[in-house]
């Protein structure tokens, strides 16, 4: 056999990859690829560059791909023009996440895949090559490149010189396994990383890659399960606790602690805070709100967080409205339930249910934050917001339901205030994935990110000119906007109005052809042409862009504001104590779970008229729960609203106070215990009580209530 390299012999390893490649086990892939990477490898380590500048030297013998050692070649340098093209978009470091290009119908398509005879940029290139070597640069890391491509098309079927092909691949490369259902996640993982444009983010090691390709069911640490104990007497509590603690966790998709969505109920301040600029590179990193050092900082600070500092209201002019409805349904909160439900999601976990659903994304909110937020009146309103890193805690439903479905354990509380144990967490629950399931990638998304859309504008200038002039027959005017009703030019003026002020927009409506009539580059085009052909940039920000099932992300960058249901939340450290005491005796728990019959009460003694303490108006039937009390039997009263339930309640609680006794009266809803200390309070009795609805609110007038008493 020749060892001369032809197209003939690129032509024979396309069709070997036609034929072997598509629907094939994993086991295949690394009989067929590992000798490859072996070689490749020793090719490294004798200073030398595999001949991997397309498929042409490569041969097919024996099931094997190989390529002649004498055709090894040294490395080539060009590093100076490869991190200018590969330098950041943005002077801030933006992490820009799709170049999309939108065509002349409007649809946006992946503009990462490159022509075959295209000048060099970031992209994919089609026969197999790294878009450094069209800088004239190749070293390892290209080679590493190359060989990714290699086994992506072996693990798909596809065949990469086809452009179109090529596209498809790029489409899907973030989630492989829906190409071939076959194929490992952690070999999906491995071709991901290699084939990843960033050169950072490439492996660096090529002999861990073959070794991990070759050891990759050894990956997955398989789950031991318990086996479940009989229920006997002796685990028949903790049985029971166990799954009234599970029934507060609801994990239906209407659980916002679970299923998070952005609505006009909530705020994105991430997003509230990117200004609206024409060039995505005019943005400062630290313009944005986004959780990091010193955002921690400024929360453990124990100062308000003043959001005018942040938030762009003059490019969002939604965002005030949507903050001040937020403000008065924690209020709301407050006076019905005794706290607030208000808080600030530092971080969010963005991830799959590989058991039920592995092809839905999921956000959650991980790190929740006590906050209060305040309105300062003045020329221009303001907002604050107060927060108390300190009592920061992980979702308490996403805590349970990753311990239900992967084992994995997450604290319940953390330090918002510092942003090592955040970084501690993510490690944390890297090292339990990795253990509980194969494949599944955990990113830290420490830096907002874009998509950058290229748009052209093809227009005629005089139509253009009638745009911004806006006038006509029937057309009205209301604080700058124009309108009108008629057939011709049907512009209502509500439409405009929510536009403008109302529908939120990830970027902004400013293309080149709708700026200020002035502009040089205007003038230009009038002095050219009647028609203008014009393309530019626009950013978009990226709230996470589903990238398969095995890639999972924390994300600082979308901090938010929202009201949540947390009220069943309280109650989850609760139950967890009485499960940890689940072995002394519980005289209560038996009554009201004994598998007996109920005894039947016996009607109380009616008292003396001298040892009923009776302060409001009682009936019989109130009577006769008040008794019922005194004999310390546990009981429920019930009936609809009107019936004297709180009546009866303040007439119990006095008679125990008469009796010398002290009791503890509490209430899901801050109503009811306003109700009860007011029908006290009538009859003067309001220096026996102590109302607290918020053990930190509440702290200096009840020690100012016991000083007044003493």
């Amino acid at each position: 056999m020749s060892l001369s390299d032809s197209p003939e012999q690129g032509q024979a390893v396309l069709e070997w990859l036609q034929q072997t490649g598509g629907d094939i086990g994993s086991d295949d892939i690394v009989a067929l690829a590992q000798p490859l990477l072996m070689q490749v490898v020793a090719t490294h380590e004798q200073g030398k560059v595999a001949p991997l500048n397309g498929i042409d030297h490569l041969r097919v013998s024996l099931g094997h791909v190989w390529y002649a050692n004498v055709h090894a070649q040294d490395p080539a340098s060009n590093m100076a023009a490869v991190r200018k093209l590969a330098r950041p978009v943005s002077g801030v470091q933006l992490d820009v996440t799709r170049r999309l290009r939108a065509g002349e119908d409007m649809q946006l398509q992946d503009s990462t895949t490159a022509e075959r005879d295209e000048p060099a940029r970031l992209a994919y290139y089609p026969d197999y090559i790294a878009w450094e070597q069209k800088l004239d640069h190749h070293d390892a890391l290209t080679d590493t490149f190359v060989l990714g491509m290699l086994m992506g098309s072996l693990a798909t079927g596809l065949d990469f010189s086809d452009p179109q092909q090529l596209q498809e691949f790029v489409l899907a490369r973030h989630d492989l396994c829906a190409l071939n259902s076959r194929l490992s996640p952690v070999i999906a993982m491995l071709i991901r990383r290699m084939t990843s444009l960033e050169r950072e983010q490439r492996p660096q090691d090529l002999l861990s890659v073959a070794t991990a390709l070759a050891h990759y069911r050894f990956q997955e640490v398989e789950d031991s399960i318990a086996e479940m104990p009989a229920p006997d007497e002796s685990n028949r509590r903790n049985m029971l606790l166990s799954r009234l603690q599970n029934r507060l966790y609801e994990i239906s998709r209407r659980n916002r602690l679970l299923y998070y969505r952005e609505t006009g109920s909530n705020a994105n301040l991430t997003v509230g805070s990117v200004p609206h600029v024409i060039n995505v590179q005019s943005i400062r990193l630290q313009q944005l709100l986004f959780t990091n050092e010193e955002l921690c900082k400024s929360l453990g600070s124990g100062k308000p967080l003043a959001l005018y500092r942040w938030l762009r209201f003059e490019d969002y002019p939604f965002l005030s409205t949507s903050l001040d409805r937020i403000r008065l349904q924690a209020s709301r909160d407050v006076r019905e339930f005794g706290f607030s439900q208000l808080r600030l999601v530092t971080a969010f976990l963005r991830w799959h249910n590989l058991k039920d659903a592995p092809d839905e994304r999921i956000n959650s909110p991980l790190i929740l934050v006590p906050a209060t937020l305040r309105k300062r009146k003045g020329v221009r309103d303001s907002f604050e917001l107060d927060t108390d890193p300190a009592a920061a805690e992980i979702n308490p439903v996403l805590r349970h339901l990753l311990l239900e479905l992967y084992a994995i354990q997450l604290p319940e509380t953390i330090d918002a205030s510092s942003f090592t144990e955040l970084e501690g967490l993510h490690q944390s629950l890297s090292e339990q994935l990795a253990r509980s399931h194969k494949g599944v990638e955990l990113e830290l998304v420490k830096v907002p990110r874009v998509q950058l859309i290229k748009r052209k504008a093809m227009r005629r200038l005089d139509r253009y000119r009638r745009k911004l002039r806006k006038t006509g027959s029937g057309l009205k005017s209301y604080e700058g906007l124009s309108y009108s009703y008629g057939a011709q030019r049907h512009d209502p003026l509500g439409v405009q109005i929510f536009a403008r002020d109302v529908r939120p927009a990830n970027a902004p409506d400013r293309d080149l052809l709708e700026m200020d009539p002035h502009h040089r580059v205007i003038e230009q085009m009038v002095a050219s042409a009647d028609v203008a052909d014009v393309e530019r940039e626009f950013y978009a920000i990226d709230q996470g862009e589903e990238k398969g099932s095995t890639h999972w992300e924390i994300d600082l960058c979308a901090v938010s504001l929202a009201n949540f249901s947390y009220r069943k939340m309280t109650l989850v450290r609760d139950y967890t104590e009485l499960a940890a005491n689940a072995e002394s005796e519980q005289l209560n728990f038996e009554r009201l779970f004994s598998e007996q019959t109920r005894a039947r009460f016996d009607e109380p003694e009616l008292a003396p008229l001298a040892e009923r303490y009776n302060v409001l108006p009682i009936d019989p039937s109130q009577q006769a729960a008040v008794l019922r009390g005194r004999t310390g039997q546990s009981y429920v009263i019930q009936g609809p609203p009107g019936t004297g339930k709180s009546q009866t309640i303040a007439n119990l609680i006095v008679d125990y106070v008469a009796r010398g006794q002290s009791v503890l009266f509490v209430c899901e809803k801050r109503a009811a215990l306003d109700v009860v200390f007011h029908r006290l309070k009538q009859v003067g009795l309001e220096d026996v009580c102590c109302l607290i609805h918020d053990t930190r609110e509440d702290k200096k007038p009840f020690i100012s209530a016991l000083k007044a008493r003493y």
